[in-house]
């Protein structure tokens, strides 16, 4: 019996599903006997069909799915997998992670919810140690100091900056050390409150950000415990930071002042108007500078070689032994001048202590009767100068308590500058005496720099005393 009447005998039903099952058939051995052609023109030779397995069974990396079936092997959805053919998909990678999965953008299929880029472990081998479906990286870096061709860092060269944001000592193994601190300035300089760098912030009067050891930044350019931002002279020269600002000189260097605004000239020998204006019209006795020199700007007074004594000028008695040199505040006295140099850079040095201080008034070198005080330095500050001058027989043997102290120089609660001074035969005697050259009291604080002290006489400190809390900043000074 042929195949025809073997179908012809069977029920209905099953001739439908026989004729069916001889399809498939005939479908395989056509496969098979055409082997890779080109089934449906796509340019591709047919694959046969393959199988793509989600399944999380061989650590690819993807949860299980189940798995499913892609059929490539032809348009016309005969294909034995058993899915029509897609014509092209879209993996979506976007969605939500909402659980059921959706498509959102139907591309076919279900939003996976995104994928995870795993960069976490540090070492470039190639495991997959969280199961994302990516090989570590090995972590990245970003360079912004020096990249080199290559690199492929994308960023072009910043000058360099270090970013330690796991703590304040580079211990965390973050990747970076400890950037040493930096500092982010947002100050004009002139105390305004606009953004004149147009930063986005208005200047805020400066501000520090410390980044190393999460300490407090403290800057004492003095070191006398203000700190600068509340010191109004950081630099403790007795000239504001305000004052130096505007002068155009640094606030923080003692060595940098405002210019001088004024020059005041002596000379016991001048024979001109008497008036300071001049070396020829210069002042003969030194009172009447200081008289003059009231401290509004930075004044100096040049004092030509010659005896000057404190009781001779305005406001003074002769023979007065009381009489004395006040220093004054942001006024400096030089000595040493022979009365015709226009700098004090041109003093030669030959008449360093040409210009005499004496406390010799009354009786002619009879020294019971001099002055008490030569100079006196009280509540000044490191603005009073005074320089190359020689300072003698001063007698602190007066009455009172403050009369046998400081015969040279007094200095009660003051801070002079006193430079090149040669101290010579001045006495401080009595009870509670002291200090034959230079005697400081309640907390003065003088710079004493490249002076001479002999033959000086005390019952305490014959070259110098302090006390009530005094101190004194000694530079290269002789006493003998």
């Amino acid at each position: 019996m042929n195949r025809q009447s073997k179908l012809a005998r069977l029920p209905r039903s099953w001739r439908s599903r026989a004729a069916f099952a001889h399809l498939i058939a005939c479908c395989f051995a056509a496969v098979q006997a055409f082997g890779n052609s080109d089934g449906n023109q796509t340019g591709f030779a047919d694959s046969g069909g393959f199988v793509l397995d989600t399944q999380d069974v061989v650590n690819i990396g993807f949860a299980d799915s189940g798995g499913f079936a892609l059929d490539t092997g032809g348009d016309d959805g005969t294909g034995t997998i058993g899915n029509d053919d897609s014509g092209g998909f879209t993996l979506n990678t976007q969605g939500d992670g909402a659980a059921p999965p959706i498509d959102l953008n139907q591309t076919g299929f279900a939003d996976s919810g995104g994928f995870t880029l795993d960069t976490s472990n540090g070492s470039a081998t190639s495991s997959d140690s969280n199961q994302s479906g990516f090989t570590d990286s090995g972590g990245f870096s970003l360079d912004t100091t020096n990249p080199q061709l290559g690199e492929n860092s994308g960023f072009a060269d910043s000058g360099g900056f270090e970013l330690d944001t796991g703590g304040h000592d580079g211990r965390e193994n973050i990747g970076f050390g400890d950037s040493g601190g930096f500092t982010l300035n947002t100050q004009d300089g002139t105390g305004s409150g606009v953004d004149l760098a147009n930063t986005g912030f208005a200047d805020s009067g400066g501000f520090v950000l410390d980044t190393q050891d999460g300490a407090n930044v403290v800057e004492d350019t003095d070191n006398d415990g203000i700190e600068n931002d509340a010191d109004p002279d950081d630099d403790n020269d007795g000239y504001s930071d305000d004052e130096e600002i505007a002068a155009s000189s640094n606030p923080l260097s003692a060595f940098s002042l405002p210019p001088v605004g004024k020059v005041i000239y002596v000379d016991d020998n001048a024979s001109g108007a008497n008036n300071g204006s001049s070396w020829a019209n210069a002042y003969v006795d030194l009172q009447s500078a200081l008289a003059e020199a009231n401290g509004s700007v930075r004044t100096q007074i040049w004092v030509a070689e010659g005896v000057y004594r404190p009781d001779v000028g305005p406001g003074q008695t002769f023979n007065n032994r009381s009489s004395t040199f006040q220093l004054k505040n942001r006024v400096e006295l030089h000595g040493g001048f022979m009365g015709n140099e226009a700098t004090p850079e041109e003093r030669t040095g030959e008449n360093e202590w040409g210009s005499v201080l004496t406390g010799d008034v009354g009786g002619q070198d009879w020294h019971d009767d001099n002055v008490y005080h030569v100079v006196t330095a009280s509540g000044v500050d490191r603005t009073a100068v005074l320089s190359n001058f020689r300072i003698e027989h001063g007698r602190a043997t007066g009455p009172g308590e403050w009369d046998k102290r400081g015969a040279g120089i007094l200095a009660d609660n003051g801070s002079p500058s006193l430079r090149y001074l040669y101290f010579y035969g001045n006495l401080s005697w009595g009870t509670n005496s002291g200090g034959g050259g230079l005697c400081v009291y309640n907390g003065g604080s003088p710079a004493i720099f490249s002076c001479i002290f002999i033959g000086n006489y005390a019952e305490w400190g014959g070259a110098i005393k302090l006390s009530m809390g005094s101190s004194a900043a000694l530079y290269n000074v002789l006493m003998v």
